[in-house]
């Protein structure tokens, strides 16, 4: 499978499911996991953001710890990805509204949970590597994804 057609499919897979899980390590280098709501940028491929709080232990460790995974699946469970990659955080106004427009509607809990609306930042992912998984046929597939620049070298 080459890059562009696993990057269609995890689109399709976003626009159907909203969610995925995150791994991280924590600064003691233990792993946690947390569900997010990602999305991908049409004018920036290889990336995977998020939005998250700057104050959350996890997104400091990230300076130690930037390799995370991600899984994604749809609600019947016959389409999996797990995407590895390295994060970092950005924190750029242009950003931030750009990823807005692609997710906010979906992260209320975000907002409950983390109480001023001004106080947030994006968590890019620049993905390596993946698995696409079809359970009910077997079929699991490896893909070393082409490497992006990551959109903070371009700000």
């Amino acid at each position: 499978m080459e890059t562009d057609e696993f990057l269609t499919k995890l689109s399709r897979l976003l626009d159907e499911v909203k969610i995925g899980v995150l791994s991280s390590l924590d600064a003691e280098g233990k792993p946690h996991l947390r569900w997010m709501t990602p999305g991908l940028l049409p004018n920036l491929s290889g990336c995977l953001y998020a939005i998250t709080s700057p104050d959350f232990a996890w997104v400091k460790a990230l300076a130690t710890y930037p390799s995370v995974e991600w899984m994604i699946q749809n609600k019947s469970v016959t389409e999996v990805i797990r995407i590895m990659g390295k994060a970092q955080i950005i924190d750029n106004p242009s950003l931030k509204a750009e990823i807005l427009e692609q997710i906010g509607r979906y992260i209320n809990i975000f907002w409950k949970v983390n109480a001023a609306e001004s106080n947030f930042v994006v968590l890019e992912t620049v993905l390596e590597r993946a698995y696409y998984f079809v359970p009910m046929r077997g079929e699991r597939i490896f893909i070393e994804l082409q490497q992006e620049k990551s959109r903070k070298e371009w700000l």
